[in-house]
């Protein structure tokens, strides 16, 4: 993999955007473009970043701004937990580091709103800490140049990448590949339809070699199965008033005090019986015969 590295950031020096937090090695800066790239393209971060940072330019003014104006600035851009954590992580820097975000990712880490990928990308975009900032984009390009099988949705996807960047990522350009290896995934190694003749790894990529860019990398996406909810679950009887029983689920055998019986026999039951749902204590109904 050590091979990939010039030629990546040969390519990076003409190809990359111009962009209002790139070539700025303020931590705050890179902090807040970061958080708001996350879910976010980045055409639609440009404009909303640089009214941030002229209503809020240091860790100062955010920890010091009212909920109303902060939710303000980040109207449009969704997901509102991002801005509440922007705010709380700030408030702890400037009472326990000065206002100066830490350099160490196990310290970024521990700041509300900050994972492996964000405190991986401040470390080495904004004090040039030679470690891994592991996304989509870059999970993507490794997939493909190692023609790896591997789900990039597992987490072991992500340490294998970690693990392959951490020992060649250039210590005197750490920032560079960090962003060389997101604006490849951006703007070159795409999801579907990569432009693989542009790409300056094409002679390097496993998948490209083989015909295999439109099978990688994988991604499973697992469905939640889905629970049958029935009113026979979880019920409790009375009977005559005074005898209580137990209902679990359908089509088994249940014992109201001494009457055994079964749920599909609830109508021939001598008894009064009324039942209720034990989650919500509300009445389901009653059978009279």
């Amino acid at each position: 993999m050590q091979s990939i590295v010039q030629p990546l950031l040969e390519w990076y020096d003409h190809a990359k955007r111009t962009l209002p937090w790139r070539g700025v090695s303020d931590p705050y800066s890179v902090w807040v473009s970061e958080i708001m790239l996350q879910q976010t393209r980045v055409a639609a971060v440009v404009s909303y970043y640089t009214r941030w940072m002229q209503a809020l330019p240091t860790v100062e003014a955010l920890a010091a701004v009212d909920e109303k104006t902060l939710y303000k600035l980040w109207e449009g851009l969704g997901y509102y937990s991002r801005a509440r954590n922007l705010q709380k992580a700030a408030v702890i820097v400037v009472r326990d580091y000065a206002g100066v975000l830490p350099r160490s990712v196990e310290e970024l880490r521990r700041l509300p709103g900050i994972g492996d990928y964000t405190a991986g990308a401040i470390a080495s975009i904004a004090y040039g800490i030679p470690v891994p900032a592991v996304d989509g984009n870059v999970l993507r390009v490794l997939s493909r140049l190692q023609s790896d099988y591997t789900d990039i949705l597992e987490p072991s996807a992500k340490t294998r990448a970690f693990d392959t960047l951490s020992p060649i990522i250039p210590p005197d350009r750490a920032a560079d590949f960090t962003q060389a290896m997101f604006e490849l995934g951006a703007l070159v190694c795409l999801p579907k339809s990569p432009r693989c003749d542009e790409c300056p790894l094409g002679d390097r990529c496993n998948a490209y070699r083989d015909g295999l860019t439109t099978e990688l990398p994988v991604r499973v996406v697992k469905t939640k199965r889905k629970r049958k909810r029935t009113a026979c679950r979880h019920l409790r009887f009375a009977v005559g008033g005074d005898r209580l029983g137990r209902v679990g689920r359908c089509g088994r055998l249940h014992r109201v005090g001494r009457v055994r019986f079964e749920h599909t026999a609830f109508a021939q039951s001598k008894a009064r019986i009324y039942a209720y749902h034990l989650e919500y204590g509300g009445l389901l109904g009653g059978v009279r015969r």
